[in-house]
């Protein structure tokens, strides 16, 4: 491999390889016509039946997360008309990486540690941004302070070390991976040789890194020019849905959002899963605190899509943040204003009511995103 390379993570070509090897191999003929085509076939394979399992994955995650059936099938329809939908079909990482990462999620809400630190530890070799889902057993196992089993005295080692070791687990992949392009580029060239890399000089060689700032120029504030402002624009329909989102999430009670869900405000009425007010604000289940850490990551992503990376990669990013379709299907549920039956008000309401807006921006974005990709145009 070269350098440039290493900003691609190997999971997904090897599991088109044995796919190819073990299905289609035996299908087409031994040329190179169809050596190649069925290097196709086995990617688009895998990418749709990790597409539907991701569907099914979101749905049973947001039922254990919300304990509203209705709503968690929702919430997985709208996952399955989501913006970035020509990406999850095409040869890309993204269903994958959902598959897993959902899975992983799961595994977490179910206090299966291990085999959730195992999951979230093989989508880091699909894509880097799978490190981030380490928090959330910082968050079962130090905020929240839950325990290991339904005994607490099963435990063996202390919390913090409990941590440390999942999150070694969580994050093998992605050393794995950098430890192979240090070996390969580092190790290889030796010591003094003239040609090893500046970056194995670094007090923490990390390949990935060094081939995003220098082959992608990506870093803080480095996309704020003018050349990019049509991708920024690009983008806007996933910005505002986010931002709207973890605004309106917060505004529910914003005691409990921002202590780490230590405390609340006094408007909401008491209930332990936060989803109700004694204003009777909103009694949807999008606000239950059990959706807290979902949040948090969602808005840690949202901050690092606006100001370091190329922002327009944001929609299919966040095809695996689960908070995205939880709102969608929160919106979409959302009564709308009540007003005469001949009022023209009303009518202008329902034309500009946010799950008319919702519904809209996820169809027409996956019908233009489709057209652009064949044409290879952004956001490609």
């Amino acid at each position: 491999m070269f350098e440039n390379e290493h900003a691609f993570f190997p999971l997904v070509p090897l599991a088109i390889r044995a796919v190819k090897q073990a299905v289609f191999d035996w299908l087409l003929p031994a040329n190179s016509v169809g050596q190649d085509l069925s290097f196709v076939l086995a990617g688009i394979t895998i990418s749709n039946l990790s597409f539907v399992g991701a569907a099914v994955l979101l749905y049973r995650l947001s039922c254990k997360v919300f304990d509203d059936e209705p709503f968690a099938y929702l919430a997985g329809v709208c996952y399955c008309f989501l913006p970035a939908s020509i990406f999850m079909s095409a040869v890309y990482t993204e269903s994958t990486f959902a598959l897993i990462s959902f899975g992983a999620m799961l595994l977490v809400v179910k206090r299966r540690y291990w085999y959730a630190a195992v999951a979230t530890g093989v989508s880091t070799l699909c894509r880097a941004n799978g490190i981030f889902y380490i928090g959330f057993f910082v968050w079962d196992l130090l905020i929240a302070g839950r325990p290991w089993s339904r005994s607490s005295g099963c435990r063996t080692v202390t919390t913090v070390a409990s941590i440390a070791c999942l999150a070694l687990v969580a994050s093998s992949g992605y050393i794995g991976f950098q430890y192979y392009g240090y070996r390969s580029f580092c190790l290889a060239a030796g010591s003094r040789a003239p040609d090893r890399p500046s970056w194995c000089e670094s007090s923490i060689p990390l390949l990935y890194g060094y081939v995003q700032d220098r082959y992608w120029n990506v870093g803080f504030l480095r996309y704020f020019t003018l050349m990019q402002l049509p991708n920024f624009g690009l983008a806007l329909p996933m910005l505002l849905l986010s931002v709207f989102g973890i605004c309106e999430y917060a505004g529910h009670d914003l005691a409990r959002f921002f202590s780490l869900g230590t405390a609340s405000s006094p408007l909401q009425d008491g209930n332990a899963d936060g989803s109700g007010s004694s204003d009777n604000r909103d009694h949807s289940c999008y606000f239950k605190s059990s959706a807290l850490p979902f949040i948090y990551l969602w808005a840690v992503l949202l901050a690092l899509s606006f100001f370091v990376m190329h922002v327009q990669v944001i929609t299919r990013l966040f095809s695996s943040v689960p908070p995205v379709y939880w709102y969608a299907a929160h919106v979409l549920t959302r009564p709308t204003a009540k007003l005469p039956a001949s009022s023209l008000w009303k009518r202008l309401v329902l034309s500009i009511h946010p799950s008319r807006w919702v519904l809209n921006y996820f169809i027409l974005y996956s019908a233009v995103g489709a057209t652009l990709f064949s044409a290879f145009y952004p956001p490609a």
